[in-house]
């Protein structure tokens, strides 16, 4: 008997150290992950990074990779976000378990695709699978593309001139190559894997060497401001006039040499521009004394965050309002219809206001539409002190390459920034540094091939991943051919697609919702998800559903609440007349949402591939639900929908969910509604 137990002792010691080496590899790849791009910056680690992760999935099964490659992309996020604390604890962990999806979507899908075979037989696949989600991931009213792979890659000026062509997913592309055939020679001990993708770089990098154009002195010659004013007296009222002067003495400064171009970063003036008490006579003074062009910025009246050109005569001759919009941050911002230069005396500039900067297809549009020069404008000093604003700035190098345009990035505290079309740093003012960053530029009318056809390479990626799924044929006809897949398949889409089709009309609210309360009633046959034992039981369930959902939806709000005001970001929220009618209009548009998500889908989908799967497919439903509102709604919507599948599944009550998802629709409403 005690031999027995000792054997059952060292088995499961066995089991344990199995596990941990298990896991250790995938959290290495997030820690290398994470010190590829600042505080520590080692860009050269990314070309190692997935190593560990995809030898530690290489005999796994897709779920067991979804998983491990999860915990890799949610510890890596994790590190590279970690200044996002700032905003408190619970967003910061929130974005970076949602990033994490992508990590573990890629091993998962990377894995079902491989077919079990070994890495060296399905190399190629790893960049296709990895950059078409680098670019799912980068798109649409959610994207954000931190952290791509590519922009780990600023400095290597040769590699990042295939961004001239493809734009950062090429870059992206080269580096899960190099990753996916290291981790095959590490598996088969053959170095055999690497000719081909080593070829392939180093190709890559010989045309980049010859392809950039050599460092030359511009002729346009332009200043930025850096004032480094801290984010609580930015808008202070009793810091006005000191805000004022600091900026009037930094305008001094620039103009105290020739100077074509002076540039302010992101809402710099305290005060509107326009109106009866606005800011720019005041300004076209400053313009004409410097015989500049001035860009001005401003929050104006609290709704629109703005830049405006003054010209040197005084006049303001154009005016650019943010578009993209940082969800929760900016709730109550109005945002510009489109991407368009500002047309100014030295020619067209495009400007693209803090946020804006990371996502590609700005800065395209904007060289597309006659931009000849790229100025970013930015606030960062909320994040002093942290990574965020060296990782905000070494997007400013990807910009340039992909547009062939210079970009000058002015920032209130740092880095402020003047970059070649090379990607090369002209010029640069360290953070925290306040003062005037000189430098010359040119503006370019020539195009780059990414700046013509746009991210044709990561669709195409997409497309190869699609093709690549239809190729496993047997494995999605097999699925198909299951019952259970139907019987989702019904629950799910069917729904989604008649009440989808009368929101694309802008059908009136109560026919989508009278919709999904029939298909409710004709394929639930009067099954909601409420718990087997009788009556009882029943009530137990719907009571513990309302009872934690409501808890989970006052959670998340008193979150919100205080990451506003720790932050000092203004909850100016509007407060809809709220009466019995629109009351009864959100407890049927939740009662209708719940019975078809957690009621009908869920139970289908658990039956065909378990909780998780329902979960996480009924949330993405929730979200796709919400298309077309503010982000914020969006946002709310996928973590609600997280959280009340959890409670489902525990519960077994869809009924109970009504309520709090009611309530949720009201409380996010307060911050949705002004736009």
């Amino acid at each position: 008997m005690r031999e027995r137990q000792e054997i059952q002792e060292v088995s499961r010691e066995r089991r344990i150290t199995a596990a941990v080496r298990r896991l250790f590899l995938p959290v290495l790849s997030g820690i290398f992950f994470s010190l590829a791009f600042p505080s520590v910056d080692a860009g050269y680690l990314a070309w190692i990074a997935l190593v560990p992760l995809l030898v530690s999935i290489a005999n796994s099964s897709p779920r067991e990779s979804f998983v491990l490659g999860y915990l890799s992309g949610f510890l890596g996020f994790a590190i590279i976000l970690s200044w996002m604390r700032l905003f408190g604890i619970v967003p910061w962990l929130l974005l970076a378990a949602y990033l994490g999806l992508y990590i573990g979507a890629f091993a998962g899908l990377y894995r079902w695709l491989a077919g079990g075979r070994p890495i060296v037989r399905s190399v190629w696949l790893v960049p296709l699978v990895w950059t078409a989600l680098e670019y799912v991931r980068s798109i649409g009213v959610f994207g954000f593309p931190w952290a791509l792979l590519g922009v780990s890659q600023h400095a290597a000026i040769p590699v990042l001139q295939v961004a001239r062509i493809s734009g950062v997913y090429g870059i992206s592309f080269l580096i899960a190559l190099v990753n996916a055939a290291l981790a095959a020679v590490v598996l088969t001990r053959r170095p055999a894997a690497l000719i081909a993708p080593g070829l392939l770089v180093a190709a890559v990098a010989a045309w980049g060497l010859g392809a950039m154009p050599a460092p030359a002195q511009g002729s346009l010659r332009v200043a930025t401001l850096q004032p480094n004013v801290p984010p609580p007296l930015k808008f202070d009222p009793h810091a006005a006039s000191n805000n004022l002067a600091l900026l009037r003495n930094l305008v001094g400064q620039a103009a105290s040499a020739p100077t074509d171009l002076i540039i302010m970063p992101e809402t710099a003036l305290p005060s509107d521009i326009f109106g009866g008490r606005g800011l720019l006579p005041m300004l076209g003074a400053w313009a004409r004394s410097a015989r500049s062009t001035l860009i001005a910025t401003s929050l104006e009246h609290g709704r629109s965050n703005i830049a405006v050109a003054v010209a040197p005569s005084g006049a303001a001759v154009d005016r650019y309002d943010k578009v993209r919009l940082v969800a929760f941050a900016e709730s109550g911002i109005q945002p510009g219809l489109g991407h368009s230069p500002m047309s100014t005396p030295l020619g067209p500039l495009g400007v693209a206001i803090c946020f804006e900067s990371i996502f590609p297809e700005v800065s395209r549009d904007l060289v597309r539409d006659g931009a000849e020069v790229v100025v970013v404008i930015t606030n960062d000093a909320w994040s002093d002190g942290t990574a965020g604003p060296l990782q905000h700035a070494r997007f400013a190098p990807l910009r340039a390459v992909e547009t062939g345009r210079w970009v000058i990035q002015a920032s209130n505290s740092g880095l402020s920034e003047i970059v070649d079309p090379s990607g090369r740093i002209a010029a640069s003012l360290p953070v925290g540094e306040p003062g005037v960053l000189r430098g010359r530029v040119t503006l370019l009318r020539t195009s780059t091939p990414y700046a013509r056809w746009g991210d044709w390479f990561a669709q195409l990626m997409v497309v190869g991943a699609i093709a690549a799924t239809l190729l496993r044929r047997d494995d999605l006809a097999a699925e198909v051919r299951r019952k259970e897949f139907r019987a989702a398949v019904v629950a799910c889409l069917l729904p989604l697609l008649a009440a989808g089709s009368l929101l694309a009309i802008r059908s009136p609210w109560w026919s989508w919702v009278a919709t999904l309360l029939g298909f409710v009633g004709i394929f639930a046959l009067g099954r909601i998800g409420s718990p087997a034992g009788g009556a009882q039981m029943a009530w137990r369930g719907l009571v513990a559903a309302t009872v934690l959902g409501a808890a989970l939806v006052a959670a998340l709000w008193t979150v919100v609440v205080i990451a506003f005001r720790a932050n000092e970001i203004p909850m100016d929220i509007t407060v809809p007349e709220w009466g019995w009618g629109l009351a009864l209009r959100q407890l049927l548009i939740a009662a209708a949402i719940e019975l078809w998500l957690r009621g009908q889908a869920f139970p289908a989908l658990v039956s065909w591939k378990g909780v998780p799967v329902a979960i996480g497919a009924t949330t993405l439903i929730g979200m796709v639900v919400q298309v077309g509102l503010p982000a914020e709604a969006i946002a709310w919507a996928m973590v609600t929908g997280l959280g009340f599948g959890l409670i489902r599944s525990r519960t077994r009550s869809a009924l109970g969910l009504i309520v709090p998802h009611a309530l949720g629709n009201v409380l996010i409403a307060f911050l949705t509604v002004v736009r």
